[in-house]
């Protein structure tokens, strides 16, 4: 298992340095332990999302690529809301959508209530800008139920 880890964190590495802007993301995950460096994935990717959601989204491939290796639900949970809200921004409601639902399906067996209210609100958020308003209701309720 510890050579599986090594070897992927190896790709990550080699994914990340792949364009200028990442140099400094691969510095500051340099020597860091797996959880940790999971965690400095998923703070990059939520500190890209507005501003370069195209490198949010890479960055949190990345993330639930590691939390996929180190069988860490809740990230891979986290990642593909995280993979969601980057797919918002660059437009892309039907590919937001699918990582939302997913997103909902791993929070739902977890029981993980913030991530479940997450997942419907911005589920919500996509049906009310696509004009569907009941459904976009019916999700915005049933968050604030959870």
């Amino acid at each position: 298992m510890r050579s599986v880890l090594c070897i992927l964190l190896l790709l990550v590495s080699v994914r990340v340095s792949a364009d200028p802007d990442s140099l400094a993301l691969e510095a500051r995950l340099e020597g860091l332990s797996a959880e940790d460096r999971l965690e400095a994935l998923h703070a990059e990717t939520e500190s890209y999302q507005r501003n370069d959601p195209a490198l949010s989204t890479r960055i949190a491939r990345m993330a639930h690529d590691l939390a996929s290796i180190l069988g860490d639900e809740a990230s891979q949970a986290r990642a593909l809301l995280n993979l969601g809200v980057g797919y918002y921004y660059l437009g892309d409601y039907r590919e937001a959508l699918r990582y939302y639902e997913e997103a909902l399906s791993i929070s739902e067996s977890l029981g993980d209530e913030l991530r479940i209210r997450r997942a419907l609100n911005n589920i919500g958020v996509l049906y009310g800008v696509g004009g569907e308003h009941d459904q976009a209701l019916e999700y915005y309720l049933r968050a604030l139920r959870t």
